[in-house]
């Protein structure tokens, strides 16, 4: 592959609803019919794109408003999994699924026993088993605990944390040989855990 890298496209992706070009992408993933990329216009925003040129915002219903999508996977069977948050006092973890990258339904909060503090993904992973997701959990003494949240689907959500005095935080997870593998901050120093 060629390693040298040009711009695409300039200023707004699309014609986004932030007059100024106020866009964050976040995360973009390869489709059978080319491009998906995620992020925020005001709140979340999806673009697509057949060669990674021509860029399309799609439109996203009001159900979006108060929304950040930052991370977007893609299922065996083509089905691409969003997870971000739902803005509020405090965030919450969400999920939404589409069948092309140009229709999304919100799924249902994730079950689990978390902390009642703000919630936030920091990766996100694909793998023949469904979805894992990582990140932090806040408790009630403002520490935050390392968060994660599973589905086998990108529909049902589970989700755990590991409380601990301080703070922790995953950062990255890796799936392999049935192993889910998560590193971060734990502390002052270096956190693994592993599933």
């Amino acid at each position: 592959m060629n390693s040298t890298w040009q711009i695409a496209t300039g200023g707004d992706l699309g014609s986004g609803l932030d007059a100024d070009g106020g866009q964050d992408v976040y995360d973009v993933v390869s489709t059978a019919d080319g491009y998906v990329a995620v992020g925020l216009d005001g709140f979340s925003a999806v673009w697509t794109s057949p060669d990674a040129l021509t860029w399309t915002q799609q439109p996203l219903g009001a159900e979006f408003n108060g929304t950040q999508m930052t991370h977007v996977e893609q299922a065996p069977d083509g089905t691409l999994v969003a997870v971000g948050r739902r803005l509020g006092e405090p965030h919450r973890f969400a999920a939404w699924t589409s069948p092309d990258g140009l229709t999304w339904t919100q799924q249902p909060p994730a079950t689990g026993d978390l902390p009642g503090g703000h919630q936030g993904v920091v990766d996100f992973e694909a793998h023949p088993g469904g979805f894992v997701a990582v990140g932090a959990a806040q408790d009630g003494a403002g520490d935050s605990d390392a968060a994660w949240w599973t589905s086998p689907d990108g529909v049902t959500w589970t989700a755990g944390t590991i409380p601990e005095a301080g703070t922790q935080m995953m950062a990255g997870v890796a799936v392999g040989n049935g192993v889910m593998v998560a590193a971060g901050q734990h502390g002052q120093e270096v956190g693994a855990w592993r599933a």
